[in-house]
C-alpha cells in the first residue's frame, strides 16, 4: 500500500528523513547474508562475473560504520555495475551518474568501499574526520561475483555523524538546525 504524497510528506516533517524514507537499521552482515539467501533460492551454479541485481523490495537500509578517510574513483566495473542496476528499472535516468567515488568504510570486523553521492560527499570534509562512528543510508544494488566471493555493492544516499560530535581539534558546533537530506530517487521497481 502507498501512502499517499500529502500524508508521505508530513511523515517527513514529523518523524525525520530516515524513518519516512524506509531505512531500516541492519548490519553489512545482515544485508549479505540476505543478499545471499536470495541468490541461493535461485538455485543455479555460480559463476565468476554472475550479477546479482537486488530486486528492490526492502532494499534501503541504516547502517553504522567507522569513516576512514579514505576515497577514490569508482572503478569502470563497478560503474557499469551501478549503471545496469539503474536500468533494471524505471526510474531516474541520470542515477548512476550521481556515484563517481567511493570511500573506504570499516563495519562489522571489514573493510567496504561505499560508492557516494557526489552532493552527499561533498559534505564529508566538513563534518566527518578519519576514524569518526557514521550512520549511512544505503541503497543494497546486489554485487558481482568474483572467482570464490562477491563484491557487494551498496550505494550511499545520506549519511549522518553523531549528535555534538565535532573533528577532531574543533570546538563542537553550537546547536544548529541540522541539515535536511536530499536523497534522489533511485531506480523505481514496477508494483
Amino acid at each position: 500500500m502507498r501512502l499517499p504524497p500529502i500524508l508521505a510528506f508530513m511523515l517527513v516533517l514529523a518523524a525525520g528523513p530516515a524513518l519516512a524514507q524506509n531505512f531500516p537499521a541492519h548490519s553489512f552482515n545482515e544485508l549479505i547474508a540476505s543478499d545471499l539467501a536470495m541468490i541461493e533460492q535461485q538455485h543455479h551454479a555460480l559463476r565468476t562475473g554472475d550479477l546479482f541485481f537486488h530486486p528492490g523490495i526492502d532494499n534501503n537500509a541504516r547502517s553504522r560504520a567507522v569513516f576512514t578517510g579514505q576515497s577514490r574513483p569508482v572503478d569502470d566495473r563497478k560503474h557499469a555495475f551501478i549503471t545496469a542496476f539503474a536500468s533494471t528499472s524505471e526510474g531516474n535516468p541520470s542515477y548512476a551518474g550521481l556515484y563517481q567515488r567511493e570511500y573506504l568504510f570499516r563495519a562489522d570486523g571489514k573493510d567496504f568501499w561505499l560508492p557516494v553521492q557526489a552532493q552527499v560527499a561533498s559534505y564529508f570534509a566538513a563534518e566527518l574526520a578519519s576514524g569518526m562512528p557514521v550512520t549511512l543510508f544505503l541503497r543494497n544494488a546486489g554485487g558481482f561475483r568474483l572467482a570464490k566471493d562477491w563484491d557487494w555493492v551498496f550505494l550511499v544516499e545520506e549519511f549522518e555523524a553523531p549528535k555534538g560530535a565535532a573533528k577532531p581539534g574543533q570546538p563542537a558546533p553550537p546547536s544548529a538546525k541540522p541539515k535536511t537530506p536530499v536523497i534522489p530517487p533511485g531506480p523505481k521497481t514496477l508494483t
